[in-house]
């Protein structure tokens, strides 16, 4: 069947697949068939309601619902909604195609995302330690993950990471089995089992095996006086290739030990020790590349971002003056991501898209999908949301392609945040779902917790503090026992954020006393977020607004916000920290003070100040005007993220105490998005409630309320107990956020 091109877009039908160029664009399934259904009517614009039928099989869907699936398509196009090049709104009746289209074969992707697509993958197992010798107890995990480093140089065949082999092994199984399970898991070539001992004359040898598909086997064995030269030997025995051996970087035999021991110990989550092995690397062998980008991983773990910045140019600055194209692409995006770490996103952005290229073609391998991973992050961090969707989607399918259990966790939390932030909560939900299911087949400490704090941010979103609070201590406590700086801050921070909003105050202080002691102890030099002081600062003063210390908190939270504008580590909070302060203020009715607050509103947050704005209106007695920039924002910005649901409900909230100023038909499409939220977000249950009490339901209204609140398991959460005076005596009442 031949394939269907508009613009520089190929659909593969019976693939169910969207190409652009040799990159496939990712699509949920909704969204590819509603792009194929109006691709095949593109003659005529296709009502709504037959949309919903052929596409979703029902018409009891409610028109938000296609909607959403619109916009997402026009995000994976490229297509702007005001002035659309693809699918163009006809507003009350439905959408067209305006595309050219053209059938023609559809010629093979240049570059799928396939384990197939590069040199075969090697797997490297944990080795049997047969010497006695208690003393080389690292050499179990540092000497195959030392042979993979030197393998990989040479070119011809991509080694496993031995993180990603250790997230799929089952040790415990008999080893043809084990062998079998990683093929299956990792999609490996060929498995390598060792076995280090010494022989007759005393020196050390390495008798390895490879396991082969089909069961069959390639046994050999390497000798040696010391570790280095087994992993030397070994290396150049797997490879076959001895003409490519000239090629790599000569480390002597110490570097290479220590090199080995620093990777057993990383294995082990031991940072610190691996921090001194590999600095004393550092001293012996000053120009290694490898050395420079294993130690600015290791500081950026530690949280010593300065120093792991130096090491990270150092690393991509030798790498540059060899051949070895995987150490380069290794050294650009440890520079990218020790810059993020930093702050730094415009530095992070630029390593990334100088290094995107190189990264893409290392197909077969894990890099593709770090990159896409860490491309998500950055844009997430900026705000662009739609862009950090594509890339985390992108991330996860090129995760899936290489088959790394621990890259496909990452990239779903990543990717939950980021929809999070949109907020669409179920389906981030959703998506760490998959992530947990994944993490059971899986070692990993640091990627419970990650997920722990990824469920910690939604279930505080969704009002639902008690798990939150359990959810963001948990993962605190990992991350300190594994060493984590960055994010063992991060859990704290949303664990102090949960407490504060369950209005347990009292252990909120207690949280932030003891990290405060933390980072006086390491120096504003060395946080492990940069001015992390600051934003713990300023949920202290938030405590004591919530004490009445309304005066002091305030002054105090505008001279922290001044502080942290210039902080790039916080942009993605900023908004939302700027918008509190002015909500404190505009309950103070000082209105003149938020009014400053908006001037310095970054231009780009245009929803956040155009709440602001809205917020502004009401406070000077200004309703309708409120009413009027709150619809401006509901009409003119597609949904997206947390905001637009608040918009939405605020101004549901606002026309039901002035009908008078809209149409009830109005109302009624705004009542139709509230309704998908009423499930999983509490302002829209209070809204809803009190639409149903306007409608003369009053007990099937207080019947939501109740249950909304049961239904997240927490007695202190005050909305649903605010709302019930104003939606039983159908009065303005407090926002419908508490």
């Amino acid at each position: 069947m031949p394939a269907l091109h508009f613009g520089p877009f190929v659909v593969r039908r019976q693939a169910r697949e969207l190409w652009r160029a040799d990159q496939r664009v990712v699509l949920q399934r909704q969204s590819f068939e509603l792009l194929l259904y109006l691709m095949d009517h593109a003659e005529r614009v296709v009502p709504k309601e037959e949309l919903l039928t052929q596409v979703w099989g029902t018409v009891h869907v409610s028109e938000s619902v296609l909607a959403r699936a619109v916009m997402k398509l026009r995000r994976a196009l490229g297509d702007d909604g005001r002035e659309p090049t693809v699918v163009r709104t006809v507003h009350g009746v439905g959408y067209r195609f305006v595309a050219a289209i053209s059938h023609q074969a559809a010629p093979a992707p240049a570059a799928s995302p396939s384990p197939a697509a590069g040199p075969a993958l090697l797997g490297l197992l944990p080795l049997s330690n047969d010497t006695g010798d208690a003393s080389l107890a690292w050499a179990v995990h540092g000497l195959p993950a030392l042979i993979g480093h030197l393998v990989s140089a040479q070119g011809q065949m991509q080694v496993a990471d031995a993180q990603q082999v250790a997230s799929a092994d089952q040790p415990q199984w008999a080893l043809t089995e084990r062998c079998q399970h990683l093929r299956e898991m990792l999609g490996l070539g060929d498995v390598v089992s060792s076995r280090l001992h010494r022989v007759s004359s005393g020196m050390l040898a390495l008798s390895m095996t490879v396991h082969r598909a089909g069961l069959t086997t390639l046994q050999g064995l390497v000798e040696g006086p010391d570790v280095a030269e087994l992993a030397r030997r070994a290396m150049q025995w797997l490879s076959k290739y001895p003409a490519a051996i000239d090629a790599t970087q000569p480390l002597s035999t110490e570097v290479l030990e220590l090199l080995a021991r620093a990777a057993n110990a990383m294995q082990a989550d031991h940072y610190r020790t691996a921090h001194s092995l590999l600095e004393q690397a550092a001293k012996l062998a000053p120009d290694a590349v490898l050395v420079h980008v294993e130690l600015a991983d290791v500081l950026r773990r530690l949280g010593s971002y300065r120093e792991a910045l130096q090491h990270a140019v150092l690393g991509r600055s030798l790498a540059e003056r060899s051949q070895d194209a995987t150490l380069q692409v290794r050294a650009r995006f440890m520079q990218a991501s020790v810059a993020q770490v930093m702050g730094d996103l415009a530095g992070a952005r630029r390593s990334l898209d100088e290094g995107r290229e190189m990264a893409m073609r290392l197909q077969g391998t894990v890099w593709p999908a770090r990159w896409a991973l860490l491309s998500g992050s950055v844009a997430h961090f900026q705000h662009e949301l739609p862009f950090a969707t594509q890339e985390l989607e992108s991330a996860v399918v090129l995760a899936a392609s290489s088959r790394d259990l621990v890259l496909q966790v990452r990239a779903r939390c990543h990717l939950a945040g980021v929809l999070q932030s949109r907020g669409m909560l179920t389906q981030a939900m959703t998506t760490l779902e998959r992530a947990q299911k994944l993490l059971a087949r899986t070692h990993s400490e640091i990627l419970e917790g990650s997920v722990l704090l990824a469920l910690s941010s939604i279930h505080t979103e969704r009002k639902s503090f008690n798990f939150a609070i359990a959810q963001a201590r948990q993962a605190w406590a990992v991350f300190e026992t594994t060493g984590s700086a960055y994010l063992a801050c991060l859990a704290a921070f949303n664990h102090i954020e949960a407490l504060i909003y369950a209005g347990a105050l009292n252990a909120a202080n207690a949280e932030i006393d003891r990290l405060d002691q933390r980072f006086s102890a390491r120096g504003a030099t060395e946080l492990p977020i940069p001015q992390a002081d600051d934003f713990l600062g300023f949920w202290w003063e938030e405590i004591a607004w919530r004490r009445g210390h309304h005066e002091t908190s305030l002054q105090a939270q505008r001279g922290l916000l001044a502080r942290l504008s210039s902080c790039d580590a916080f942009r993605t909070n900023f908004h939302e920290l700027q918008s509190r302060v002015a909500a404190h203020l505009l309950s103070q009715g000082l209105v003149d003070a938020a009014s400053e607050i908006r001037r310095a509103m970054d231009v780009r947050d245009r929803m956040a100040g155009g709440r602001l704005d809205a917020a502004l209106a009401l406070a000077r007695g200004e309703p309708l005007a409120c009413i009027d920039g709150l619809e401006r924002l509901w009409r003119e910005e597609e949904p997206g993220n947390m905001m637009s649901i608040d918009t939405v409900m605020d101004l549901a909230w606002l026309l039901m105490s002035h009908p008078e100023a809209r149409p009830a038909a109005v109302l009624e499409r705004l009542m139709a998005d509230v309704e998908d939220y009423a499930d999983e977000y509490l302002p829209a249950v209070v809204v809803r409630a009190r639409f149903m009490a306007l409608q003369g339901d009053v007990a099937g209204a207080e019947a939501a309320l109740r249950r909304g609140s049961h239904r997240r398991k927490t007695r202190r959460y005050p909305g649903c107990t605010a709302a019930w005076p104003p939606v039983s005596q159908s009065s303005p009442g407090p926002s419908p956020r508490g």
